[in-house]
């Protein structure tokens, strides 16, 4: 089960949210880990790639079975936030600095959301409570 939510309630572009259940997101992983892997086999240096999420950090008090990590690329940058291992419902929103942070995301057990926004000039910062 998965389905989307747009930030309808604030009308402003760049807040929108996708939620997708944890089948569509065990590909987007796989497809993630085979890009990983990759750039490590061709030689990448760890300058060149995105920061893991384990370098960006967690604001605020969201409890550990939810992760958040950001994909770049050219003109826009998503970040990506998930309940993995949580048995309860979490409320969370994407932090941006320089720009307005994501709408609320209600995160049943097992999904994930994203938040697709310009790359310049915001930097992603992680999720915070909500």
């Amino acid at each position: 089960m998965w389905h989307s939510v747009t930030g309808a309630q604030s009308g402003v572009p760049g807040r929108e949210v996708t939620v997708t259940g944890p089948k569509r997101m065990r590909k987007s992983l796989a497809a993630a880990a085979s890009a990983v892997a990759l750039t490590t086999m061709l030689g990448a240096g760890s300058a060149s790639a995105a920061p893991a999420s384990s370098d960006v950090g967690v604001l605020g008090g969201t409890p550990n079975c939810v992760s958040s990590w950001v994909d770049v690329g050219t003109v826009t940058q998503t970040a990506y936030v998930w309940n993995y291992s949580c048995s309860t419902t979490k409320y969370v929103r994407v932090v941006w600095a320089f720009g307005t942070d994501s709408v609320c995301i209600e995160l049943r057990p097992g999904q994930q959301a994203s938040n697709t926004v310009p790359r310049y000039p915001r930097r992603f910062e992680g999720h915070k409570p909500c």
